[in-house]
């Protein structure tokens, strides 16, 4: 709804201040797939809520810049299964679209040039978090896979089997010595 991947957490009893004006929502039942809280399902009536500022509800949030990526499993710090930090749990990217354009957003997140190459089908081993992004579509200019065209958060059509890798080059060495 305002551009953010996720939620880090959430606070009852206006710990972020009190609100002012009408309280229009009281406890929404939301599935996390809406775009905006009027499209969760109401407990009670839109606009009688019964509810004072006291009990204001707050929200921490998580940027599309704030997602990290490491590399696991490959022989050297340069290559490896991609694996995204979010929500506090490292987690997988499948293989479904993933190109060339998607591993250099990936490998200049992590301070080398571009990729040299990229792999599917879990070259470098199985995950064994959750499958966090699929579909993942980037032009190549982003600065964060975060920004990428892709499908919803943890919403995939994959297992493991399809997790994804990259070799990344530094300044035209595609095979750093560690």
């Amino acid at each position: 709804m305002l551009g953010f991947v996720g939620a880090i957490a959430y606070s009852t009893y206006a710990a972020y201040g009190r609100g002012t004006g009408e309280v229009i929502l009281r406890w929404p039942r939301c599935s996390g797939k809406e775009s905006n809280l009027l499209e969760c399902d109401p407990r009670y009536n839109l606009g009688y809520t019964g509810c004072r500022h006291t009990s204001d509800l707050g929200v921490s949030c998580l940027k599309m810049d704030d997602l990290r990526v490491r590399l696991v499993g490959g022989r050297s710090e340069n290559e490896g299964r991609v694996e995204i930090l979010y929500l506090g749990t490292w987690g997988t990217v499948c293989d479904d679209n993933w190109g060339q354009n998607d591993a250099n957003v990936v490998c200049r997140m992590l301070g080398y040039e571009r990729a040299e190459n990229f792999s599917c089908c879990a070259a470098f081993g199985l995950g064994s978090g959750p499958i966090v992004l699929d579909e993942v579509e980037c032009e190549g200019t982003e600065p964060n896979i975060g920004h990428c065209r892709r499908s919803d958060y943890e919403t995939h059509d994959c297992d493991h089997s399809e997790d994804v890798g990259v070799l990344c080059i530094e300044n035209g060495n595609c095979c750093l010595n560690t």
